[in-house]
């Protein structure tokens, strides 16, 4: 479970940003959207983040996925090879060659609270330290500086200076040294590789008849009460869809309806994943006899349901996978071909102790002002991002400002201004003359 993570030196982030989960104690709204993470600690089970276009809402989202995948392949760097994670905010000449800073704090499946920190250029890791509170205070389980030998913490045994003698400046410490079996330190790299992982970014997405092999083979890993619940949420969209299923592919003779994939990537890469694809994921449709509904029911490939659907089903795997084993939702743009109160709909999942028995955590952006709502969420559950007059993205909670009560429009106030966040949009008929006709 996610209680902060902060940021700093990273795309359009200069200075240190944090997004908490931790709730307001004088707040006591919406006491549901609260749950106890262990005996000392409670949480928050949802953060949504709003802020104008290239605010950097995205930044944070995307800082996230990086760095998990850091801590899953940072073994994968070879000698001298340039730390992919590194993006420094360049918009300052003293800060596009200095350290990113990354820090995460977070309950382990232990139950136990962690905090793990680290700080790294282009070439090298300047600092890694990982710190636990098993028993109310707190004890440094290692901590890494550059050129100087790791420093452990009994509790983390095994051939510890083989390991620290083979690490390459590039690596993580707690990468190495889980994947060569020291023992101490499992609960903090699995919520990097197992409870943080359902991240999404419409961005980045393949392009769907890829998807439809990542759904199929989502489906079937999935254990029966994970498809029971998927078929129940995706079935009571009304989407149309009663059933679906996956099918065994031959790659050889498989083709893609109505999609030009050239046009997105390469023909090297499109062998690649045609050669990886196996599965294919199919939904099933009621067949009518005029306007009688039949028994019978009509095969559809995914390419052939609209972008919304295509867009749930991918949102429904990973909502599912987190309700079921507790991990952590983080989507880009949730509204995205979404109609708004499915949007809504999805998000209560998290907030209803009924639905939410794992105390999963959802947190997205989005620019959806009708969920800027005090019946859906907290004043500390929302979040804004800003850029200053150079650039730099400033983050900051409805909490932080002042005179802002439970009872007022929340989405009224934001298009009003008084939240910050909103785009100045300068008078656009300065292109045109006043009888309409365009400026040359």
């Amino acid at each position: 479970m996610l209680i902060s993570f902060s940021v700093a030196n990273y795309r359009s982030i200069k200075n240190k940003a944090t997004l908490s989960l931790l709730p307001v104690k004088a707040f006591k709204e919406l006491p549901e959207n609260v749950f106890e993470a262990n005996k000392k600690i409670e949480l928050l089970n949802s953060a949504v983040i709003y802020g104008a276009n290239a605010s950097g809402k995205s930044n944070l989202v995307k800082a996230i996925e990086d760095f998990c995948n850091y801590v899953e392949n940072s073994t994968d760097h070879k000698l001298n090879q340039p730390i992919k994670i590194y993006d420094p905010y360049l918009l300052d000449i003293n800060t596009e060659s200095s350290p990113s800073e990354f820090q995460f704090e977070f309950i382990g499946e232990d139950k136990i609270y962690y905090n793990y920190y680290v700080k790294f250029n282009a070439e090298k890791v300047i600092e890694e330290t990982l710190n636990y509170n098993p028993k109310g205070q707190k004890v440094c389980l290692f901590t890494r500086k550059t050129d100087k030998s790791v420093k452990y913490n009994s509790v983390v045994r095994g051939e510890r200076k083989s390991i620290e003698a083979r690490l390459l400046r590039n690596q993580l410490f707690l990468t190495k040294a889980v994947n060569e079996n020291i023992t101490g330190l499992e609960y903090a790299y699995s919520f990097f590789t197992t409870k943080l992982t359902n991240i999404i970014s419409y961005k980045y997405l393949l392009p769907f008849p890829f998807v439809s092999n990542y759904l199929a083979k989502f489906f079937t890993e999935s254990n029966t009460d994970e498809v029971i619940k998927l078929h129940k949420l995706i079935t009571s969209c009304d989407t149309g869809i009663v059933s679906f299923s996956a099918d065994k592919i031959n790659n050889e003779n498989y083709t893609y309806d109505n999609i030009d994939i050239s046009k997105t990537l390469n023909s090297e890469v499109i062998e690649k994943l045609k050669s990886e694809a196996d599965f294919e994921f199919l939904t099933y449709h009621f067949l009518y006899d005029g306007n009688k509904k039949t028994e019978k029911t009509k095969i559809f490939r995914l390419e052939r349901e609209s972008s919304g659907t295509r867009s749930l089903f991918m949102l429904a795997f990973s909502i599912v996978d987190a309700l079921e084993n507790g991990g952590v939702f983080i989507i880009d743009e949730f509204e995205q071909n979404l109609h708004p109160l499915l949007v809504e709909k999805l998000i209560k999942l998290f907030h209803s102790p009924e639905s939410n028995k794992q105390n999963a955590q959802l947190i997205f952006t989005t620019h959806n002002v009708n969920l800027m709502n005090n019946e859906i969420f907290r004043r500390d559950q929302i979040w804004f991002t800003e850029k200053d007059e150079k650039g730099e993205t400033i983050l900051y909670s409805m909490a932080d400002i002042e005179g802002v009560r439970n009872n007022v429009p929340y989405d009224k106030w934001y298009m009003s201004g008084r939240f910050g966040a909103t785009p100045m949009v300068n008078d656009l008929n300065v292109i045109y003359y006043n009888d309409g006709k365009k400026k040359k």
